[in-house]
């Protein structure tokens, strides 16, 4: 535990919160000692207030250069992919390459922008107070090079080797259309190539965790943690079901190549200090699942399964993330050793209450200030809402407030400024929902 003065606390001074501050010192939690106390709840444990989590804030009042999803295959957006499949890639590739294939020559060249850069990323969320915000800790190496020779990006828009569309835009909405980058298992053999045992997979971790220490906690995402996201990533939808149907035995060798590839670089992440892991699953379309139960169990289940005992037997837990209606999938996901669950997306029929009701003794539950709430709502009904938060999902700890999503560029500054208030105001242990600034 630390002491500090809200008022004057470390890059506050030109929040907008810090005009609404008392001006009182108290003893408090650091942000990741907040989340680790929101994680423990079964153990009887509660932090000073509840943790706030966010992704990317898109605000234009409070981000200067909101950063906006682009097409690309995977990890690597269209203007990455562009250069990398450019005359001039391949040999740009092959420096690459050798500078990765040596992580200490790679981390003595990067290690001076690491703190820079994360203060730079991260700095919004601090000055906002958020507890805790994604992160990784290197480079995933799952793909095979000659994936960027028959790859073409043209007007922003992403094609496949076989010549289809890939991946585009979706409007003005930072949005995008995924048809994948594969179309069968031949595409997959030849284009997907796992490399567990690379440094380059977590060469920043602790240079991450140095620079982040005692500033704001981070969740790290490991590709291939969970499967049905990524294989839509690389198959889109239309191919991926055919290939649940026709070639089951093809998809339970995907999921073990993940999930050998997964467990082997959480091990190497927790080795390193990390221990809070962020999986990005959207099971979930508005009213229902977009798989049943039952092929959740069949596919997918085992191998989350195994991710979350090996995370658990290092000391860590997990954290999914899935859009959409997954209320049917909740209880696998908790016996799979899921810890928390984000984001509870009420437009899609996601109702935290009841899941705090059901199983909030034993899930951490993540969310849910709606962004339809907060983009088309008023300070007023924000406030009303986080507090019925406060009062029906904190109590007994295992809560950490978020958006229902991310905090998209169509948030209303004035409502955003009344969430992150309201949860200030509402959210401290022991529960308090009174209180006036």
């Amino acid at each position: 535990m630390v002491e500090f003065d809200l008022l004057n606390y470390e890059d506050s001074r030109d929040c907008f919160l810090c005009t609404y501050y008392q001006v009182i010192t108290m003893t408090v939690c650091t942000p990741d000692e907040r989340i680790w106390l929101a994680f423990s709840h079964r153990d009887g444990q509660t932090p000073d207030r509840v943790p706030c989590y966010e992704g990317t804030i898109e605000i234009p009042e409070l981000v200067a250069k909101p950063a906006r999803l682009e097409p690309g295959i995977l990890f690597f957006g269209a203007s990455l992919v562009k250069n990398l499949a450019a005359p001039w890639g391949k040999p740009l590739r092959s420096i690459f390459s050798k500078v990765l294939s040596h992580p200490a020559v790679a981390i003595s060249l990067l290690e001076p922008f690491v703190a820079p850069i994360f203060n730079s990323i991260s700095s919004v969320h601090r000055k906002l107070k958020i507890d805790m915000m994604g992160g990784a800790g290197g480079l995933p190496m799952v793909l095979n090079p000659r994936i960027f020779d028959e790859i073409r990006v043209r007007d922003n828009v992403v094609y496949s080797p076989m010549g289809d569309i890939a991946m585009a835009s979706a409007g003005g909405t930072g949005a995008v259309s995924r048809n994948g980058f594969l179309r069968s298992p031949a595409d997959y053999e030849r284009y997907m190539s796992f490399d567990p045992d690379s440094r380059v997979n977590t060469f920043i971790t602790k240079r991450l965790l140095d620079a982040t220490r005692g500033k704001i906690a981070v969740c790290f995402t490991v590709f291939g943690s969970a499967f049905f996201e990524n294989l839509c990533e690389m198959f889109g939808y239309d191919a991926l079901f055919k290939l649940l149907v026709r070639d089951p035995g093809f998809i339970k060798k995907a999921v073990k190549d993940m999930s050998d590839y997964a467990t082997a670089v959480a091990s190497r992440l927790l080795d390193q200090g990390a221990r809070i892991f962020y999986m990005t699953d959207d099971l979930g379309q508005k009213g229902r699942s977009l798989i049943s139960p039952r092929m959740y169990r069949a596919f997918f289940k085992d191998g989350i399964a195994r991710f979350c005992k090996v995370v658990h037997k290092g000391g860590g837990k997990v954290m999914m993330h899935s859009d959409g209606n997954v209320m049917d999938l909740v209880p696998d996901f908790i016996d799979a050793g899921i810890d928390a669950l984000h984001p509870w997306e009420s437009a899609a029929g996601m109702d935290i209450f009841e899941g705090k009701h059901r199983w909030g003794e034993k899930l951490v539950l993540i969310g849910n200030v709606p962004i339809e709430l907060l983009s088309h709502g008023t300070p007023g009904a924000v406030e009303a809402h986080v507090k019925d938060l406060m009062e029906t999902v904190a109590p007994g700890g295992g809560f950490v407030i978020s958006s229902s999503h991310s905090v998209v560029p169509s948030v209303k500054y004035e409502n955003y400024r009344a969430y992150m208030l309201a949860r200030l105001r509402f959210g401290t242990y022991p529960h308090l929902t009174s209180g006036s600034f």
